[in-house]
């Protein structure tokens, strides 16, 4: 997980707005970018896909982020 705290330190510098997010099991997500959620579970990055779903996805299934 610290590996994507410093590539949020990144996007926040940035004003990044859009990302591509590559889970683990090869699925890509893109959308807005709203921020970190935390759950009972762990902390989760939270994106709003084009059809306005708003997806959450746990740090450790997160295989890269693009922006």
């Amino acid at each position: 997980m610290m590996e994507w705290l410093g590539r949020l330190e990144e996007m926040q510098k940035q004003n990044i707005r859009f990302v591509e997010v590559v889970h683990v099991d090869g699925r890509r997500f893109t959308g807005e970018w709203l921020g970190v959620r935390e759950s009972p579970n762990g902390r989760q990055a939270v994106i709003v896909d084009r059809s306005g779903r708003e997806v959450c996805l746990y740090f450790p299934a997160i295989r890269q982020l693009m922006f």
